[in-house]
């Protein structure tokens, strides 16, 4: 009697290592451009949350009894405190991630996928099987152009597979073609597989 499936355990010493990949990091000039984009986004929220916390502390309000001075002295405490963190919080976001980010930010291409690693504090590793790709595209916004940057983004058929920000035009566009050009090869595999099933 034949055994229709078979399931064998795979040793985990035979398993090809993550670490053995060859990365290759993004434009450093990416960091750049990051910056200048929190900078203007910064630059437009300043005038929000001043105004708000200028309305909030400054605006003269006469509490009617002391209950009322006691959690009107609470609630701008609390909103003093906050906006503090806040503040904290948005310029480590926006002035100190990037010089951690950007460094860490790596993609690999191989044989059968493409591969993208990010992350400062935790990483996040993407693969992305050419056999599942639909399609890829290269885009490059306004700041992307002033600072000669492009970005590839890789689509299956659940949507976006995988984008890879900070690549040089030439590499994005190179990275596109081959992408492009692994998809009509593994098409051309499943439809010449389907043929000979027929």
């Amino acid at each position: 009697m034949s055994t229709l499936f078979e399931n064998p355990t795979v040793p985990l010493d035979s398993l090809p290592s993550v670490e053995e990949i060859s990365w290759s990091t993004v434009e450093s000039r990416y960091r750049d451009m990051a910056l200048l984009k929190n900078l203007l986004f910064s630059l437009l929220l300043i005038p929000i949350v001043g105004g708000v916390v200028f309305l909030f502390f400054l605006t003269e309000q006469s509490p009617v009894n002391t209950t009322e001075h006691t959690v009107l002295m609470s609630l701008r405490f609390l909103v003093g405190i906050g906006t503090v963190v806040l503040v904290a919080f948005l310029l480590f976001r926006w002035f100190v991630i990037p010089f951690l980010e950007v460094p860490r930010m790596k993609y690999a291409v191989r044989l059968e996928d493409i591969n993208y690693r990010r992350g400062v504090f935790s990483t996040k590793t993407t693969s992305a099987p050419f056999r599942r790709m639909q399609h890829a595209e290269t885009n490059r916004g306004p700041l992307e152009r002033m600072f000669d940057l492009a970005s590839l983004s890789v689509f299956t058929a659940a949507g976006l597979a995988v984008q890879i920000r900070g690549l040089s035009p030439e590499t994005a566009e190179a990275l596109r073609d081959h992408v492009l050009k692994k998809i009509s090869e593994f098409q051309q595999v499943d439809s010449d597989a389907t043929e000979n099933d027929d």
